[in-house]
């Protein structure tokens, strides 16, 4: 064990079983800059992966083989349990954690195990599942009080908070200011923003074109929950394409766990959208790149990462007027406002008609894991020494 080392951190990448998923894409950046940007200092770590059968650690944590990491499988997958705050005491895992004299535990999402004497961050992306109506398909009111309280418990269990944007931090703030007790806490919450991850083409001919279609398309990155507002997106471009007699294709590239049998329903009607199921990096960079459009017209975001990547790829981007979006889209953005239909069609039409220049380098430049890892370094070093 590690008992002896002067400042021990343990980080909790449990959730990463996916890592193509945006959640995942968070974790592994953030803490692999994070653990390069702190190579030198006195901190040894023990990381919580998930179980070996599911992923590959140099998967999640590139090159790092040092010996001041300690990494801990899970013995199984994430299951039900872990939807529930209920379930949130890990006696073994509390006991590794105390024996090795862990100072902070590091969760990049909520409900952190129930860990006294510990020092945990923890992240709290959004309150989307809070905040839309029809984000759950059942028991709406039941997993509403559940989730309600899954964020209670977050804040109050956690030393420090974090969020991904500004618009989360403002959000908490303003639905929580009237417990006294959470003001400090809450008006403390550290920013660590989403950033861009540079991919570098290994072969310029993509093999990829059997896959997508020739003709002119829109793309959406991202999965298939409610807020994202896929139905009205894939009614939109159908008008548009009946109005002015095009034939734009929409291309749906992400997850597909989120069960929503009305949502497949509809894509499986409407020919002209496309599915490309969890794509890779070297074929979601081709999907940007070839895209007319980037369209997410979500009903709320905690932070929007498809937004930063199509931008340094200068592709024109269509998004819901939300203040998350406000707050990150690059200029020349098409802002849609979704309580005010009746010209969205014609919007559309003149935003892809015009000739825009975009500045990929500036976007390069402003959205950087490192800089965000680096600001998460800080935030640990004032603490620890």
């Amino acid at each position: 064990m590690i008992n002896e080392m002067k400042y021990n951190i343990a980080i909790d990448l449990r959730y990463v079983e996916n890592k193509n998923s945006g959640l995942s894409r968070f974790s592994i950046n953030i803490f692999n800059h994070f653990l390069d940007l702190t190579a030198q200092e006195d901190i040894h770590y023990i990381i919580l992966l998930p179980p070996k059968s599911l992923i590959k650690d140099d998967e999640i944590l590139w090159e790092f083989k040092s010996s001041k990491i300690i990494k801990i499988y899970s013995k199984r997958k994430r299951g039900f349990k872990w939807k529930l705050p209920f379930f949130l005491i890990d006696i073994s895992l509390y006991k590794k954690l105390k024996n090795a004299n862990i100072d902070f535990f590091i969760s990049p999402y909520i409900d952190p195990p129930l860990l006294p004497g510990i020092k945990v961050i923890s992240t709290i992306h959004d309150l989307i599942f809070i905040r839309v109506n029809d984000y759950f398909n059942y028991f709406r009111f039941i997993k509403k009080i559940i989730s309600e309280f899954r964020i209670l418990l977050t804040i109050l269990s956690s030393y420090h908070l974090l969020t991904v944007s500004n618009t989360s931090k403002n959000i908490l703030i303003n639905r929580y200011k009237y417990l006294p007790f959470f003001k400090k806490k809450l008006n403390d919450i550290t920013v660590i923003y989403n950033g861009i991850t540079k991919f570098e083409k290994k072969d310029q001919n993509y093999n990829y074109k059997k896959r997508v279609s020739k003709k002119d398309y829109f793309l959406y990155v991202g999965d298939r929950r409610n807020h994202k507002n896929l139905f009205y997106t894939i009614e939109l471009i159908k008008k548009y394409n009946n109005l002015y007699k095009n034939d734009y294709e929409l291309i749906i590239a992400g997850s597909n766990n989120y069960k929503n049998k009305k949502l497949t329903n509809y894509i499986l009607a409407h020919s002209f959208v496309k599915e490309i199921i969890n794509p890779n990096d070297e074929l979601l960079d081709y999907l940007y790149r070839g895209c007319k459009s980037l369209i997410l017209l979500s009903f709320d975001e905690g932070f929007g990462i498809p937004v930063i990547e199509a931008a340094a790829r200068s592709k024109k981007i269509i998004l819901s007027n939300i203040p998350v979006f406000r707050e990150i889209a690059p200029p020349n953005t098409l802002m849609l406002d979704l309580k005010i239909k009746n010209d969205h069609i014609e919007l559309v039409h003149e935003y892809l008609n015009k000739k825009l220049k975009f500045d990929s380098q500036n976007i390069l430049k402003k959205w950087t894991w490192r800089e965000s890892a680096l600001k998460l370094k800080k935030l640990l070093l004032n603490q620890l020494f």
